[in-house]
């Protein structure tokens, strides 16, 4: 048998033999070559999924504290949050369907075919797929990526019939009669721009159609939008009505958006002047002037108006525009953090548990998780003493990190421990030895362009 080195050797051989041809590889611009690229870069994704399958079933990606395996991909190969949870729930679906999986190593199968297995086959017949995998290979076998989409549909109208008809033998009600499957996933993609992506059941898409109906606007004079720009408008509409609309129970008055918004008191007057359209210093003098500005107000708005880098953002760090954090700032709740050169200082509270105003200071700071490769938001977030209260920690934000719930347990494992260092570097040391560090969120934007002497 291979020895692991042996093993190790000639895989490592293999890589580099791949990273040499890709590096030597000129694709032409040719219909056929790219067609042929095409089958062999398909051809790689059969078999890198087949291994993330294999991963995934040994739960290889928990030594690394990762609460899913999404999390795994996303943090250790840099995938986007809707790539990362499209290949974990390929990876989770192959790990039980081998025959589909080797039938797409072998050429038998494309991906294109294999995604549409993952998203068509529900959740409440994987397993029953499994046993029939074998016998689905040969039914999709020459059926183009339409064809077997049909032929999927039609294979779980007929496994909800097997369903039903084994529900009634037993007795038993409906088996379909189940919470209806609905999800949503909001992922932000590298230019910060927001991605919506979600299932939702007859009645549900129902309901959400008729709304985005009711929610549309017609077109402005002179403007031509697309129905999709339409719907889109529309939920950000509804979204914002709701809003400004809900309201707690038992309350009278109506519960403000609750979004936090941080910014310091130059850049707000800063951004409040810019969402008025102020931008000359005679357009400045005038609104001072309309506004009846005393000596004071004039002086802080003479200085914030050179203040042009500053932004807003929200506790996670998004940066929000002018015009929308003027909107924020013009009917909210206002409360102070001492800052210095942008880092938030310590409240100086020596007791057990964490204020609330401390918690708020590490959400700014921290703008979420810190546990290496997280993106949980603040609202997800526990607070940790780095060094245990038990073992002499002090509750200050310099032994403060904010930790999602899962990754709060994952750091509490036996023989594992955190530190945090001055300059915020948050280190998370394994009980194998293996170190992960993240560094702290950028809070203030680069200032362009950057000054002679950097």
């Amino acid at each position: 048998m291979e020895s692991r080195t042996t093993l190790i050797e000639r895989v490592s051989s293999q890589f580099e033999d791949l990273a040499r041809a890709i590096n030597e590889l000129v694709v032409p611009i040719d219909g056929d070559a790219l067609v042929d690229v095409r089958g062999l870069l398909d051809a790689l994704t059969a078999r890198v999924a087949l291994a993330e399958a294999a991963f995934v079933s040994a739960g290889l990606h928990e030594l690394d504290g990762a609460g899913s395996m999404a999390t795994w991909l996303r943090h250790r190969s840099g995938l986007t949050d809707a790539d990362a949870r499209r290949a974990s729930r390929r990876a989770e679906r192959l790990a039980r369907w081998r025959s589909l999986g080797d039938a797409w190593v072998r050429g038998d199968i494309a991906g294109p075919v294999i995604d549409a297995a993952v998203a068509i086959i529900p959740d409440r017949h994987v397993e029953r797929f499994s046993l029939h995998d074998e016998e689905t290979v040969r039914a999709l076998d020459g059926l183009s990526t339409h064809e077997s989409r049909m032929a999927l549909r039609h294979w779980v109208e007929w496994a909800d019939a097997e369903l039903e008809a084994e529900a009634a033998r037993l007795g038993l009600g409906s088996a379909l009669e189940e919470l209806p499957q609905r999800s949503l996933f909001l992922s932000r993609t590298l230019d910060d721009v927001a991605v919506l992506d979600g299932r939702f059941d007859a009645d549900s898409a129902a309901v959400i159609e008729a709304a985005l109906r009711v929610a549309e606007r017609a077109d402005d004079e002179g403007e031509t939008r697309l129905a999709a720009e339409r719907r889109a408008d529309a939920l950000v509409a509804l979204c914002a009505f709701y809003l400004d609309n809900h309201q707690r129970h038992g309350d009278a008055g109506r519960q403000r958006p609750n979004v936090s918004v941080v910014i310091d008191l130059p850049t707000m007057w800063s951004l409040s002047l810019r969402g008025a359209g102020i931008r000359t210093r005679e357009e400045l003098d005038s609104y001072l002037e309309r506004h009846r500005a005393g000596p004071i107000e004039r002086a802080w708005f003479v200085e914030s108006f050179t203040n042009v880098f500053g932004t807003a953002t929200t506790l996670d760090g998004r940066v929000l525009s002018a015009a929308m954090s003027r909107v924020f700032t013009c009917d909210s709740v206002m409360s102070r953090l001492i800052t210095a050169g942008g880092r938030v200082l310590n409240h100086g509270r020596s007791v057990r548990e964490f204020t609330s105003s401390q918690r708020q200071a590490v959400f700014v700071r921290d703008q979420g998780c810190r546990y290496p490769g997280c993106t949980a938001g603040p609202r997800s977030c526990d607070i940790h003493h780095v060094i245990a209260w038990e073992l002499g920690g002090q509750s200050d934000l310099q032994n403060a990190v904010a930790l999602c719930r899962h990754h709060h347990g994952v750091i509490h494992r036996p023989g594992w421990s955190t530190q945090l260092d001055e300059e915020g570097e948050f280190r998370v040391l394994k009980a194998t030895g293996e170190e992960l560090a993240s560094r702290p969120p950028a809070r203030a934007p680069a200032t362009f362009p950057p000054s002679k002497a950097a």
